[in-house]
């Protein structure tokens, strides 16, 4: 494996929420805006979101949640329609459990709008259990070691 000279995503805050309650947990990733538009500027091929698929639905049974019904990525699709190697969000099972991109974030994205040191940031929704919290922070970490390999 080969390491990066610095790093490219950030995670910040994996807790759980003490302001809500005991069951609620929550962070966010950051993850460096070169990084993303290099990763939004290139397509994914089918073969490739496959395999992810099938290593995170193995992840979330490793971990004892069904992933029978749920897709576990979805990718940010460029100007021609086409998923990019961008992950828009991940989600586990449970109630709209997932991590994303805000959405006013996107346009930026899209129109190539980010500056140099801003953060592409991942946020939760829902996440309900510490078991979600992992399962999320894997298939993330999962795909960014994918992309990161893809990209470099």
């Amino acid at each position: 494996m080969i390491y990066p000279d610095k790093p490219f995503y950030v995670i910040d805050g994996f807790s759980c929420r003490s302001d809500l309650d005991m069951s609620a947990y929550d962070f966010s990733i950051g993850l460096n805006a070169d990084f993303a538009m290099k990763a939004y500027c290139k397509e994914i091929t089918e073969l490739a979101f496959n395999k992810l698929d099938k290593i995170a639905k193995k992840m979330l049974k490793t971990i004892k949640l069904d992933s029978s019904f749920i897709y576990p990525y979805k990718f940010l699709e460029n100007e021609k329609g086409k998923p990019t190697l961008l992950l828009q969000w991940c989600n586990v099972p449970g109630d709209a459990c997932d991590l994303g991109i805000d959405g006013f974030k996107l346009d930026f994205i899209k129109k190539g709008k980010l500056s140099q040191n801003e953060m592409v940031i991942y946020n939760p929704h829902n996440i309900d259990s510490m078991k979600q919290a992992y399962a999320l922070l894997s298939i993330w970490l999962n795909w960014s070691n994918f992309a990161y390999a893809n990209i470099d």
